[in-house]
């Protein structure tokens, strides 16, 4: 037996209100680098989920996505690979919205969206400045000689030990 809950299905009716209201009123505008920088990462993120069957997680990040460009000047090409990474769990609404776009082929035989290479070194500077942050903040509490870090393993290639170590 299974509770039933009404609330999932009227927060995603509310999304997809939400969605239908975006592409009716905003117009396409040149996309902020931020945006394209997370869109990339995202539609890799969505593609793995999809890959291993993670709906809810692609669910999860499709909304954070849109909390994201919702209120941001989009392009078309940002707004049909939004609309492509939706189309696996909307697809009736997505085509609807995909050829409001002014498309004239369906958006289900339309290639799957491609994530442009994102910079790892900036990524990993990033991560080793935080490292080199946390650390300096630890030893003015606890003043000490050594520090041992432990980086778990798929973290390791994001991170520069020769730069932490000379801090």
């Amino acid at each position: 037996d299974i509770d039933w809950d009404e609330h999932g299905i009227i927060g995603s009716l509310k999304f997809i209100q939400k969605i239908f209201r975006y592409f009716k009123n905003k117009k396409s505008e040149e996309t902020p680098r931020e945006i394209e920088t997370m869109l990339d990462k995202t539609i890799s993120e969505i593609t793995n989920y999809y890959d291993i069957f993670e709906y809810r997680k692609a669910t999860i990040a499709i909304r954070e996505l849109f909390d994201k460009i919702e209120f941001q000047p989009t392009s078309k090409e940002t707004k049909e690979k939004f609309l492509q990474l939706l189309s696996p769990i909307c697809p009736h609404i997505t085509e609807e919205l995909w050829e409001n776009l002014g498309n004239k082929n369906l958006i289900s035989t339309s290639s799957w969206p491609r994530a442009k290479k994102i910079e790892k070194k900036k990524s990993s500077e990033n991560l080793t400045k935080k490292v080199i942050e946390n650390l300096k903040i630890l030893l003015q509490k606890k003043p000490a000689k050594k520090a041992i870090i432990y980086v778990m393993p798929f973290e390791l290639s994001n991170i520069n030990l020769k730069e932490i170590e000379k801090e």
